[in-house]
């Protein structure tokens, strides 16, 4: 198995997904929905996050690079939390969604674009 877990997931999305959600936008959204389920996993309420929601888009917009460091550092802060390891925890999520057909993650997508929650490179969002 390849070492570089950024190149790894890159190539899953790219042959599984499609090469038009790569965008460094897309992979936010996708990372927003992520965050938003470990946040409900950890019983933070609706009104919880939609009131975090409102603060953040209340001040000015930070750097990317920066804020993905900040993303990275709370992510650690909540292994450590439950005693596991940022490699661990991310091994077992690429080596489970490698694993799944491509009917089911096509299905995901559909349902995603259903909501309008998927924007490729060329929506602009």
């Amino acid at each position: 198995m390849e070492d570089n877990l950024e190149k790894r997931v890159e190539d899953w999305v790219s042959t599984r997904i499609g090469v038009q959600y790569t965008s460094a936008k897309e992979r936010a959204m996708r990372l927003l929905e992520e965050a938003v389920e470990l946040a409900q996993s950890e019983n933070i309420t609706w009104n919880q996050a939609v009131a975090q929601i409102h603060y953040v888009y209340g001040r000015s917009k930070g750097e990317p690079e920066q804020e993905a460091g900040g993303v990275a550092v709370c992510l650690l802060g909540w292994c450590a939390a439950h005693k596991t390891t940022f490699q661990e925890i991310a091994l077992r999520e690429i080596e489970r969604i490698e694993a799944k057909p491509l009917n089911e993650i096509r299905g995901s997508l559909a349902r995603k674009q259903d909501a309008d929650l998927v924007h490729g490179e060329e929506s602009g969002i």
